[in-house]
């Protein structure tokens, strides 16, 4: 009989662990347009001047705001390099609307980073790139 009370109470355990652990995801901000499920493509190449620097970008959905940490944003992209480009991360299938964007990533041994407020529109080209200078 102890043996199963004992067997209960570290299962109640590890589940409230795993509950209490779960990461809330970062959505859009109710009322303002943005988000996934759309037609639009954007590529943000970070940069120090004419250079790429590569990194991590990212990105929140439906937002006039830019969050005060990392961990506010919906999503992130590790830079890559394809043939004929310079670092850059792509999202994909966007809704017109606003969007926070951040990046950061070393370059000659310093540490780079920026952010900035973005707004797609509706029947702008669907694929745009964009230059976000790092500092």
């Amino acid at each position: 009989m102890t043996i199963v009370y004992l067997n209960m109470k570290y299962l109640a355990i590890v589940l409230l662990l795993v509950c209490a652990c779960k990461k809330k995801k970062a959505e859009e901000t109710p009322g303002i347009p943005g988000g996934k499920g759309g037609s639009y493509n954007i590529s943000i190449f970070p940069q120090q001047g004419q250079a790429g620097v590569t990194g991590k970008v990212f990105i929140k959905y439906g937002t006039k705001t830019v969050p005060s940490s990392y961990s506010g944003y919906s999503d992130s992209s590790a830079t890559m390099v394809e043939p004929g480009f310079g670092p850059h991360a792509h999202f994909f299938a966007l809704k017109a609307g606003f969007y926070a964007i951040a990046a950061y990533g070393t370059r000659n041994g310093h540490f780079l980073k920026n952010d900035t407020l973005l707004e797609i529109k509706e029947g702008q080209k669907p694929s745009v790139d964009y230059i976000l200078q790092l500092r």
